[in-house]
């Protein structure tokens, strides 16, 4: 099953730009990692802990999702350490 991002708008955004959550199997696709890697790298007595992995957000009782500009924003941010090493 493809799983596809969900679009939304806040109040008072630019329309022009929509903000697009993404599921946790898809952010895991797009890092190359697995599921349960993503739990961990957001789990801050993890060894695999990241601060700067993106948070989730909850949409639902047991749903969280993550939005794809913070996504793009972490992926920027390693690169940039890439960069300075």
């Amino acid at each position: 099953m493809a799983l596809k991002a969900i679009p939304i708008q806040p109040d008072g955004a630019d329309t022009d730009v929509p903000l697009k959550l993404i599921r946790r199997a898809e952010l895991a696709n797009m890092l190359g990692i697995s599921r349960s890697m993503t739990y961990l790298k957001g789990k801050p007595d993890s060894r695999y802990f990241d601060p700067l992995f993106p948070v989730p957000i909850r949409i639902g009782v047991r749903m969280r999702c993550f939005l794809l500009s913070d996504v793009k924003k972490y992926l920027d941010a390693l690169a940039q350490q890439r960069l300075a090493a």
